[in-house]
């Protein structure tokens, strides 16, 4: 719940963030870049496959776009568990 305009204000800003860094992601996949995401010091950590790091925030954002699909490297018995790695399909 938000408790203030200025709270609202906070909220929409950080949102408003993600998705430009999240427009700017896709349009690098949209060229040939995978949106890769490692399990590290207990987290995970998203990248492209051009070494830059993405946040989670954008990430998140990313694939939620209907062009980005995960591609099939999760395992056979767990086909609920997301994707690692992502890529542009539009």
């Amino acid at each position: 719940m938000i408790s203030s305009l200025a709270a609202c204000r906070r909220h929409r800003s950080r949102a408003d963030r993600a998705r430009a860094e999240a427009h700017k992601v896709i349009r690098k996949m949209r060229a040939g870049a995978m949106l890769s995401r490692s399990f590290e010091g207990g987290g995970s950590t998203w990248f492209l496959s051009t070494g830059e790091r993405v946040g989670d925030a954008v990430a998140r954002v990313v694939i939620a776009d209907f062009r980005v699909v995960g591609v099939a490297d999760t395992s056979l018995f767990r086909a609920t568990s997301l994707a690692q790695v992502f890529v542009f399909e539009g």
